[in-house]
């Protein structure tokens, strides 16, 4: 099983993510008429580990994943339940050994926009660097 796989597979069995975005989870870029609230998510590196031997069966991959919403408190609740999912992760699959979510700050311009009529989905990045081990 690949990392993406078992994100996807994570994300998916979140009885309180999927409540909100039912199965809208997608690899790399969602539909183009999918409306939010979704999940898009993608490996950003692969993260593999190398000792003088060659390539060890630990690697640290860098996973992003995007949270919309239809407004910016929907993209951020979003947010917070994405996390508490992927911290979860080790628990549920014994090839991760620990996940570290570094970042999820608001994407695009400030709250403010929240008012703004033109705004049509919020979005707020999560960066986690999984470690993840082969077997």
């Amino acid at each position: 099983m690949s990392v993406e796989k078992a994100v996807y597979d994570c994300l998916s069995a979140s009885a309180e993510l999927i409540s909100l975005i039912e199965a809208k989870v997608y690899a790399v870029v969602a539909p183009q008429e999918i409306k939010a609230p979704y999940i898009t998510y993608f490996k950003v590196s692969s993260g593999r580990q190398y000792t003088h031997s060659g390539a060890n069966k630990l690697s640290t991959p860098r996973m992003q994943v995007d949270c919309y919403g239809g407004t910016y408190e929907e993209a951020k609740d979003l947010s917070d339940l994405v996390i508490a999912a992927l911290e979860g992760l080790p628990s549920e699959n014994a090839k991760v050994q620990a996940v570290f979510c570094s970042d999820d700050s608001y994407a695009y311009g400030d709250v403010s926009d929240e008012y703004d009529d033109n705004v049509e989905e919020y979005h707020v990045p999560i960066d986690a660097v999984i470690h993840y081990r082969e077997v």
